[in-house]
């Protein structure tokens, strides 16, 4: 982690991460299997169909099993909010197997005002086996923080149009993070980069400690490693570890080519 350039209201902060796990904050989860203990020939996936959702937006639920599984065996899918509170459960069963997998689905509640914005988590399993994914939700509940002028560097405007990157180039994310609070916070800018079909590809945060009333540009980056369609999702956090947000979330549009 590097730091550079700081000043008294306003501030620029770099982290660079040169690989998944690296410096910072790793990935909050996958959509592949994470434990394959007692069966190790089923391979599960779970998505929800959207990165982002707002009060309103309700949830949906897909996946696979790939396997010799039974159409009709049951998948157990559990969502937790940022406290670690089961926000909703469903068992649902497998339909017909479409080649060597069997699909899934469930649809929930519709996030509400009240609901604690955060990162929520999605915990599928099939008898022995689990697979996470992760979704983020957006409310006005508890905001303390604003991220606003988020920026690809090296790109004019702000938000709105997709940019476009090459494969191995460095995708540096640039945004303004104001304090709403009346006291001075210890507070951590987080961006996340998704795919097309929701996945988390990477993430990372800096943290800064930002005055009553401040603001601060604040920077996060990796090198893009696939061509493809992403959406880049800032926020803030007043800890890095946590998964309750405190801010309004931003996007950005990229396309990747090789």
């Amino acid at each position: 982690m590097v730091a550079a350039g700081l000043c008294l209201l306003l501030g620029v902060a770099v982290v660079l991460f040169l690989a998944v796990g690296g410096a910072g904050r790793g990935p909050i989860s996958s959509n592949g299997a994470d434990g394959v203990s007692g069966e190790p020939l089923i391979k599960l996936q779970v998505r929800s169909d959207r990165s982002l959702y707002g009060v309103g937006d309700a949830l949906h639920v897909e996946g696979t099993v790939a396997a010799a599984a039974n159409a009709g065996g049951l998948v157990e899918i559990g969502v937790v909010d940022p406290e670690g509170r089961l926000w909703a459960f469903d068992t649902v069963k497998l339909s017909g197997a479409a080649g060597n997998a069997s699909a899934f689905s469930a649809s929930f509640r519709a996030v509400k005002e009240e609901d604690q914005a955060g990162v929520y988590l999605i915990q599928a399993r099939f008898g022995g086996v689990k697979a996470n994914a992760s979704f983020l939700v957006s409310t006005s509940n508890g905001l303390t923080a604003e991220v606003h002028g988020l920026n690809l560097q090296g790109d004019g405007g702000i938000g709105g149009e997709v940019r476009s990157r090459r494969v191995g180039d460095t995708l540096m994310v640039t945004g303004s993070v104001t304090n709403l609070a009346k006291v001075s916070s210890d507070l951590s800018f987080v961006v996340e980069l998704r795919n097309a079909s929701s996945s988390l590809v990477e993430s990372g945060y800096v943290g800064t400690t930002v005055p009553d009333g401040g603001e601060k540009a604040l920077t996060v980056g990796w090198p893009a490693k696939s061509e493809g369609i992403y959406t880049i999702y800032a926020y803030v956090q007043n800890d890095a570890q946590s998964r309750r947000i405190i801010s309004n979330i931003a996007t950005l549009t990229i396309r990747v080519q090789n």
